[in-house]
């Protein structure tokens, strides 16, 4: 049966074909054999695929009023319009109604809600082929004057009886989402049957119709209506169906354009003819096609926002999903997924008016609200889980397992399972119908929940599991003596740590656990067993003494806690603890604490509580010494740290050589010490102690293979009634400032008013970084002279200070100061900038500008890593080439660290800038070390120059100036006050000079007001240097 419409299909074209080739005189049985046959096709399809009788038996009846009336025509002879029977035409137009009404009857079989959207379609497009049909073949009928007017009726009727037809098998075939073979054979046959009904229509017009091509295609609907009885998918034509989405989609857009424009088009063509026949009904349907396509367009719009809709709540659903599951998975425990199920549950329900849902969990056979819920929402959640039906009910009381219960669209409850048992119920309710989408989502949220809750059932007893296992195996290797005695204080049990004293388990078993302990502490260790009680808090014991089996002790801590009521010990419980290396580390960081780790002699917290404590016991005075070592930094930078630690190593053991027994020596830091003196002691034996560690730290010291040498500055006070260790530190800390600001490797005493003092340097820090900030400097210039010629040749800058209070304040007391603190490098940058500054301003038309400017340059600056770097950039700043400018160093920073100076002193050369030594003379300089340093000039100190009229003074100076000059080097002599020294100087070849006699420190705008009369008055002869 299955390959019965294939056979009939080739058959009945077979018979078409035969139809064509036999004479017109035998037409007629072949004719109406195809048609029987049609209708005993589709008869059979009824019979074997239990097809709706009423559609297909409808189908059939209409087939057979179309060959019904095939045969009238044939037996009367007259088969062209105007020609047949008024009953031959009311059977083809019975048979067009009845095949009509059939396949709406089909149509109305596969959905139970009205298809709006497939049936304006199938409007739209009935309308557009109809549009064409009365202007083609309907109008012409009408015009025909020798037709009759019931012959002028069936010309009208008949084509709309096709078209009516064709409407409904659109309607049919745009409705079906599944396109079945049935169904395109009979859309075939309703084709054939309009196309036919057309060429009839036409030839009738024109030439008259005689049995032809309309037969063929005729007879082709005939077998293509029975062939689609036969399929066996014919049976799907008739099955239930969802209303299908229908999208705005290009072909459908061109498709609703097409029909459109068939209207325009008709009237167009009307117009261009000069034919107003039947306008009105072109213009009608014109219309009809308007209205219809601004209605499918309405109704496909509104069935995309309902789509866009679904969507976004289908992408919201899993979203929320999604996060509840998230959220369940991380859950800790039971109540971490109850707050994770309900928090899902409110997301999906929020959007659902009149939808309520809780999440009950069962406790003593019965559902209670979720925990996480309000106290007001509780009431609502327990009405709600009073609703479980009979078999839900019964299985949370039982706590055995259940199914969903789904009643309608308006009830659900969702078992949340663990362990093949009810341990939740997930209950919904709703006044309208949710979506099915809903209801799923809630399946899915509760098997989650059921997921998470095995998860942490699973994760539970691994839990519980891998505790046991971890307890026996802390227990079997755990460091603390772990043991259960019985009533008689005798050893049941002893964890296997006790053999790291020395001892075997089974030796101890059964013997007193007092035996192992020392003598004191056994007493103590029965008697609180014997006073032990069922129920009380564990007790420690004081520290006790564990005999090693190899005789020496062990510290130990006790713990005893009565279990005999707990039958998984049923003993006394006692735990060991052996705390000896633990005391060991604690005095180890006891002595740490307060003892210097290098050094090892007291650090500053111990000094301190030892000051304290002397002066409470007021047992005499008590003298403190804070020593500082000098120039302590030269030797780690030039030797290295380990060469400073091993300095400060052998200055403790000097200090421990040195003060008496029962002084207290100290380490506070860096290179500072300190020494506490106590019994009755006064100012003598004060003097007495420093003098000893003045002198015994004078004493050379062996580091890297060679002796250095190193002082000390020492700073004492004698102790008050009233003082304290802080304010003792602190005054002879101000003493031994003292010491250093008086040549250093020596001893002062506080006085009281060095504390003033130290407050005055404090404040004058503090203004000094303000001066920096609020542009309180000054930069004065004075000028060095050529002593040959009288000519300025250079500027030596030189910083002073504004104070807004104390006025003009000598560099003399605020640069030693910034040294100290480390201000000295941004002061120092601040000079080299304004000095440059200035000399790119002067300017003079008659050749008198100096042609260098020079600023002193500070140790610190030199150490400065960034000094190169700024002074490229002050240069290019103001324009200056760097052969401008001449950095001063002073003697002692060059034999600092010499090798470290010379380096820089390189960097700085590569530059292009002047190099000189200032102050020469003071320091240590020797002719081999001079030879190393790039140096340029040399500025004898003003204590040479003054001397130089005298014989001794006169030689020195003269010694200075051959070295220089042997050097290659120019010298400028500091400080000439007298013209008599100007002329001795010139006289022994120095090169230049600068004094008072010659010249003061000048203002910036007193500069050039200056140069310009010291040109003139050389220009008259007067030159101070002659």
């Amino acid at each position: 049966m299955r390959r019965s419409w294939s056979v009939y299909v080739v058959l009945g074209l077979f018979a078409t074909a035969a139809y064509v080739a036999v004479p017109g005189s035998a037409r007629a049985p072949v004719y109406v054999g195809i048609g029987t046959t049609a209708v005993v096709a589709i008869l059979t399809g009824v019979k074997h695929h239990d097809l709706p009788r009423r559609s297909w038996l409808g189908v059939a009846g209409g087939v057979s009023l179309f060959v019904l009336g095939d045969l009238l025509s044939y037996s009367q002879g007259a088969r062209s319009l105007g020609q047949t029977s008024m009953l031959v035409a009311v059977l083809g137009l019975a048979g067009y109604l009845v095949l009509a009404l059939s396949l709406t009857s089909l149509v109305r079989s596969r959905t139970s809600v009205p298809d709006w959207g497939s049936l304006i379609d199938a409007l739209i497009l009935s309308v557009g082929i109809g549009v064409v049909a009365w202007a083609f073949l309907i109008i012409p009928y009408v015009d025909r004057e020798t037709l009759a007017p019931h012959d002028q009726l069936v010309s009208v009727l008949q084509p709309a009886g096709t078209l009516v037809l064709l409407w409904v098998g659109a309607r049919l075939a745009i409705g079906v989402q599944e396109r079945a073979a049935a169904l395109h054979l009979m859309l075939g046959a309703v084709g054939f049957l309009l196309l036919s009904d057309t060429l009839y229509g036409y030839l009738s017009l024109t030439v008259g119709y005689e049995n032809g091509l309309a037969d063929v295609g005729w007879l082709a609907s005939y077998v293509l209506w029975g062939a689609a009885a036969l399929h066996p998918s014919s049976s799907v034509l008739s099955e239930p169906m969802p209303v299908p989405e229908a999208y705005l989609t290009w072909p459908r857009l061109a498709l609703l354009s097409a029909v459109c424009l068939t209207g325009p088009a008709l009237l167009g063509l009307q117009v261009a003819i000069g034919d107003d026949t039947g306008i009105a009904v072109l213009v009608g349907g014109t219309g009809a096609i308007a209205l219809l396509v601004v209605a499918r367009m309405g109704s496909l719009v509104r069935m995309l926002e309902r789509v866009l809709a679904a969507r976004s709540k289908a992408v919201r659903r899993e979203q929320v999903l999604r996060q509840a599951g998230e959220a369940l998975v991380a859950a800790a425990d039971v109540a971490g997924v109850d707050r994770a199920t309900m928090d899902g549950l409110s997301s999906l329900l929020q959007d659902e008016a009149g939808a309520n849902g809780t999440l009950g969990w069962r406790h003593d056979g019965k559902l209670h609200p979720a925990n996480c819920l309000p106290r007001h929402d509780r009431r609502l959640a327990a009405s709600l889980l009073e609703r479980l039906p009979g078999e839900l009910a019964n299985a949370v009381a039982e706590g055995r397992a259940a199914k969903l219960v789904h009643l309608g669209r308006k009830w659900s409850a969702v078992p949340v399972m663990r362990r093949h048992r009810v341990v939740a119920v997930l209950v919904v309710v709703s006044d309208a119908p949710l979506a099915e989408e809903i209801w799923l989502t809630l399946h899915a949220l509760g098997s989650s929940a059921s997921l998470a809750l095995e998860s942490l059932a699973l994760a539970g007893d691994l839990q519980h599991q891998r505790g046991e296992q971890r307890l026996a195996a802390l227990v079997q290797n755990a460091s603390d003596i772990i043991a259960v005695l019985d009533d008689s204080a005798s050893i049941a049990y002893v964890s296997p740590s006790v053999e790291r004293f020395g001892h075997s388990v089974n030796n101890l078993l059964g013997a007193k656990l007092a035996s192992i302990l020392h003598a004191d502490d056994a007493e103590v260790l029965e008697t609180r067993v014997s006073m032990s009680t069922v129920g009380t808090e564990p007790q420690v014991l004081p520290e006790m003494r564990l005999r090693h089996a190899e005789g020496f002790w062990r510290k130990v801590e006790a713990v005893v806690t009565d279990l005999r009521q707990n039958p998984a010990v049923a003993g006394v419980l006692v735990t060991l603890r052996d705390v000896s290396d633990r005391r060991v580390l604690e005095d180890q960081l006891r002595h740490q604490a307060f003892h210097d780790s290098l050094t090892g002699l007291a650090n500053r917290a111990l000094f301190a509580d030892r000051v304290t404590h002397a002066l409470a016991r007021r047992g005499g005075k008590i003298a403190v010494l804070f020593c500082d070592l000098d120039d302590f930094k030269t030797v780690n930078d030039s030797l290295g740290h380990s060469a400073g630690d091993a300095l400060l190593v052998e200055v403790a053991a000097r200090l421990r050589h040195v003060v008496r027994s029962g002084d207290t020596a100290a380490r506070l830091g860096g290179d500072e010490f300190a020494i506490l003196l106590e019994g009755d002691v006064d100012g003598g034996i004060v003097q007495d102690v420093a003098d000893r560690v003045v002198s015994e730290l004078r004493r050379p010291v062996q580091l890297a293979d060679r002796d250095v040498y190193v002082t000390v500055s020492v700073g004492s006070v004698l102790a008050d009634d009233d003082g304290d260790a802080e304010v003792l530190l602190r005054d002879a800390d101000l003493a031994m400032y003292v010491a250093k600001s008086h040549g250093k490797g020596r001893h002062e005493t506080y006085q009281a008013g060095l504390q003033l003092g130290a407050e005055q340097r404090l404040q004058l820090r503090s203004d000094l970084e303000r001066a920096l900030e609020h542009d309180e400097l000054r930069l004065h210039q004075q000028p060095i002279v050529d002593l040959d010629t009288g000519e300025v040749v250079s500027m030596e800058s030189l910083v002073r200070w504004d104070h807004p209070t104390r006025g003009l304040v000598s560099p003399v007391d605020f640069i030693p100061l910034a040294e100290e603190t480390g201000l000295i490098v941004p002061l120092g940058r601040w000079v080299l900038n304004e000095a440059c500054r200035q000399m790119s301003s002067w300017t003079s038309s008659n050749g008198c500008l100096p042609a260098t400017v020079s600023v002193n340059v500070s140790v610190r600056q030199l150490e400065d890593d960034g000094l190169a770097s700024d002074l490229v950039t002050i240069l290019d700043r103001h324009g200056l080439r760097a052969g401008q400018l001449v950095l001063e160093v002073t003697e002692s920073a060059l034999m600092r660290d010499a090798e470290g100076v010379v380096r820089r002193l390189q960097e700085l050369k590569e530059i292009g800038v002047l190099l000189a030594i200032d102050d020469f003379g003071t320091g240590y300089s020797s002719f081999s070390y001079m030879s190393r340093f790039p140096i340029d000039l040399v500025k004898i100190d003003r204590e040479f120059t003054r001397a130089v009229l005298e014989p001794r003074g006169c030689r020195l100076i003269a010694a200075i100036l051959e070295m220089t000059h042997t050097l290659e080097m120019q010298a400028v002599a500091e400080g000439i006050e007298l013209p008599e020294q100007a002329a001795e100087l010139r006289s022994l070849g120095c090169d230049r000079g600068q004094g008072f006699w010659l010249a003061g420190a000048l203002e910036p705008k007193a500069v050039m007001t200056w140069l310009e009369e010291h040109r003139r008055a050389r220009e008259v002869g007067f030159v101070p240097s002659r």
